[in-house]
């Protein structure tokens, strides 16, 4: 709920935003269309019957231009052309967008509703034009009588003073008929201000009740738009909130399967871990067999060795016995036991250190070929775990391909998905927009 009324407020504070910039563009335009004094352009931004500020209603664009300047008189161009956008005008909601105290009001199109400003105008004159110059006229003959009255005759005189006498009279019923006049004209003249001022009572009456009126249309449409900007917010609100629920279950599955990865890759890790220990096992086994089967020929050679030594050794010892008493016998001579066994024991003693250096050799050798074979075994098990890990290598690559071209799938997915949201709101701004310029067409008309 909270988050509702936190997304209704910010929604609020957007619209008055709006609002505020839309009012200060209209009456900058309107600024410079009275900056132009263009008075045809002006007209058609006029909503007819259109109060001239005078109590007179204009009814058509031609009684507006013939009287433009009148309306935007000097003193008026100057206050509007002075004035700032965003603190001289004021938005008044339905009653429209009003400058300082009422003397201009626009509606919220920029159109205007009246101009709340009386010209000054001289006042007529009291006598008629005939009557002026009677009195001009007059005014000559006194001085003409004046200028004549030193080179008259006396005989003369009793007529020029009747002749003044009814001038005089004459004079005095040309100011009562002027006085008269005037005060015909004056009355003429409160008429007329009683007749303007019930016209334009009744014009006020009018205005206020047709004011009532929008005021309560106004009222409607707003509390309409109000409610259909909440159930707009709250589907928007649900609508987010759904799209949250499925993103974070979406992320969720995402996880738990790059769990379940992880840990087949783990598991399969610990698979080749334990085959290659168990390979390393069964190597190390042979090789110990091997072993013992060297051994155990090499004790058997070194048995069968022994004997034939042995056996070697007492035919030497006989041969040495043999030669002794050959040689003894061809030179006549008698060999006792003690000699011979010595003899022998030479004989034996000589074949012995032979035998010796025939086995270091033989040893020597033997080596040498055991550490080749053991180097030999060594870089077979060296180039086996070099395949080993090269394999497993192979199946790493393959696997982060695959989780790649997967990743990359879904990226490209969200992408699509996104693109196809952005385009949906797109298409349902631009459709509000047109129902808005109908609307106000509508409205317009």
């Amino acid at each position: 709920m909270k988050r509702r009324i936190f997304l209704l407020a910010l929604m609020m504070g957007v619209c008055a935003i709006s609002i505020a910039e839309s009012t200060e563009t209209v009456v900058r335009d309107f600024i410079a269309l009275v900056k132009s004094g263009n008075a045809e352009k002006m007209a058609d931004k006029v909503i007819y019957p259109f109060n001239s500020g005078d109590a007179k209603y204009l009814q058509n664009k031609s009684e507006f231009i013939r009287l433009y300047r009148t309306i935007f008189d000097s003193t008026m161009v100057r206050t509007i052309l002075q004035s700032n956008p965003s603190k001289d005008w004021t938005d008044m909601g339905w009653r429209g967008i009003r400058l300082l105290d009422g003397e201009i009001w626009l509606d919220s199109d920029g159109m205007l509703l009246s101009v709340n400003h009386v010209v000054e105008r001289l006042p007529k004159p009291l006598l008629s034009n005939n009557t002026a110059n009677t009195t001009q006229s007059a005014q000559s003959k006194k001085t003409a009588n004046n200028q004549n009255k030193s080179t008259q005759t006396n005989a003369q005189k009793e007529k020029d003073e009747k002749a003044k006498a009814e001038e005089k009279a004459r004079k005095e019923q040309e100011l009562a008929a002027a006085k008269a006049k005037a005060e015909q004209e004056k009355k003429e003249l409160e008429e007329k201000k009683a007749a303007e001022k019930a016209a334009k009572e009744l014009a006020e009456k009018n205005k206020r009740e047709a004011e009532q009126k929008a005021k309560e249309e106004q009222e409607r449409k707003a509390l309409a738009e109000r409610k259909a900007k909440e159930r707009a917010l709250v589907a928007y609100v649900e609508k987010t909130k759904r799209e949250q629920e499925q993103k974070a279950k979406a992320e969720a599955a995402a996880k738990a399967k790059a769990d379940q990865e992880k840990a087949k890759e783990l598991a399969y890790r610990d698979s080749l871990a334990l085959a290659q220990k168990m390979e390393q096992e069964r190597q190390k086994a042979m090789e110990q067999k091997t072993k013992a089967e060297e051994q155990k020929a090499i004790d058997k050679k070194a048995l069968d060795e022994k004997r034939a030594q042995d056996m070697a050794l007492n035919e030497v010892a006989e041969n040495a016995r043999k030669e002794l008493l050959i040689k003894a016998q061809k030179e006549n001579k008698t060999v006792d036991q003690r000699t011979l066994d010595l003899a022998a024991k030479e004989a034996v003693e000589n074949y012995k250190r032979e035998q010796e250096q025939k086995a270091l050799e033989a040893k020597e050798q033997a080596k040498k070929e055991q550490a080749k074979k053991e180097a030999e075994a060594k870089r077979a098990q060296n180039m086996a775990a070099n395949e080993a890990a090269e394999k497993a290598r192979i199946e790493r690559v393959k696997k982060e391909q695959a989780a790649a071209e997967k990743k990359a799938a879904e990226k490209a997915a969200k992408e699509a998905e996104k693109a196809k949201k952005a385009a949906e709101k797109k298409a349902a701004e631009e459709k509000k927009a047109a129902e808005k310029a109908a609307k106000d067409k509508k409205d317009a008309k």
